[in-house]
């Protein structure tokens, strides 16, 4: 990343984060295709800076690895490494990111702003989305750990 790049992505962290300790909701852009189809590049999300303890589903924003991150909350676990987390993944990814912790949720997504319309996620069909989004993640993992005995308990023989 170029300096000016690096500056311009510094700043706008700390805007957001100045945003945020205010603890009132505000609306930033969103950059990036990791939470496709639900949030287009240039897309806004408005942001709830006081609920920072997330249910199965809520999308929110996070530092991770010295970035802002707005990914989806799909299950609070206890990593060996880590201790309690979060883990989240973006919608249109297949890896689910590293453990997050507590505190470095900054807020949650309430709605966003799409070809000039607002759009809650609140609502019936978010929540149904988040589940099968969810879902999907935790039927493919049991899988992974289903397949892993399988081949322990053939090696065996």
């Amino acid at each position: 990343m170029s300096g000016d790049n690096h500056d311009k992505t510094r700043l706008f962290q700390a805007a957001v984060e100045l945003l945020g300790s205010s603890g009132r909701p505000a609306v930033i852009p969103v950059e990036g295709v990791s939470m496709r189809p639900i949030f287009p590049p240039g897309t806004k999300i408005l942001v709830d800076f006081a609920s920072r303890a997330p249910v199965l589903g809520h999308i929110i924003l996070f530092h991770q690895a010295g970035s802002l991150v707005v990914h989806r909350f799909l299950a609070r676990v206890d990593s060996p490494n880590h201790g309690p987390c979060l883990r989240t993944r973006g919608d249109s990814l297949q890896a689910l990111d590293p453990p997050l912790l507590d505190q470095d949720v900054l807020g949650r997504v309430v709605a966003c702003r799409r070809s000039g319309t607002w759009y809650g996620l609140d609502g019936a069909g978010a929540r149904v989305w988040a589940v099968m989004a969810g879902s999907h993640d935790h039927f493919w993992a049991a899988v992974a750990v289903g397949a892993g005995r399988v081949d322990r308990f053939l090696t065996r023989f």
